[in-house]
């Protein structure tokens, strides 16, 4: 079974035209997507069509397995780590730093197209990493934030005191 993509990267082409230019660039692209429970699915692009099949292409340029640990880390850190590819790791870099940069919001492209389930998986992914982020990072902030309220607290009450004495 094959699904055009067609539509999801006249999208994607609309709102960045230096993403068309990036992706042109490099045409054709064809590789294997395999996440961990599912069969292999592959993806064609080239400048007249873009299409997802439910088969695995038996020559592709590179391929990517990802299960929900490297997925997870991708989200997370906005990098897939290079044991998920196998193949022209290059071109690979190349296709996924250009849709990164971008700035294309992929969840509602994933929404429109491809329907809700996968966009609320994506959201639940993308939420889950900048939760446990923020909380790494919210702590610090947190804490230094307070320590300079109380300093500031401290300082109106001396104030205060010099004031009324």
């Amino acid at each position: 079974m094959k699904l055009s993509l067609n539509r999801l990267f006249e999208e994607a082409y609309e709102a960045s035209s230096e993403l068309q230019k990036k992706l042109e660039s490099i045409y054709p692209i064809e590789f294997n997507v395999h996440f961990s429970s599912l069969s292999v699915m592959s993806i064609r692009l080239t400048k007249i069509e873009q299409t997802l099949a439910s088969e695995a292409l038996t020559h592709p340029q590179f391929s990517l397995s990802l299960d929900s640990a490297t997925t997870l880390y991708a989200l997370r850190h906005q990098n897939i780590p290079a044991h998920a590819f196998e193949g022209d790791s290059e071109l690979a870099l190349m296709f996924f730093l250009a849709i990164k940069e971008s700035n294309v919001d992929l969840e509602v492209l994933i929404y429109k197209h491809l329907g809700t389930i996968p966009a609320l998986i994506t959201r639940s992914f993308a939420t889950n990493a900048i939760k446990s982020h923020l909380s790494q990072d919210g702590y610090s902030r947190a804490h230094q934030l307070q320590a300079a309220l109380r300093a500031m607290a401290i300082r109106v009450d001396r104030l205060e005191q010099v004031i009324t004495s």
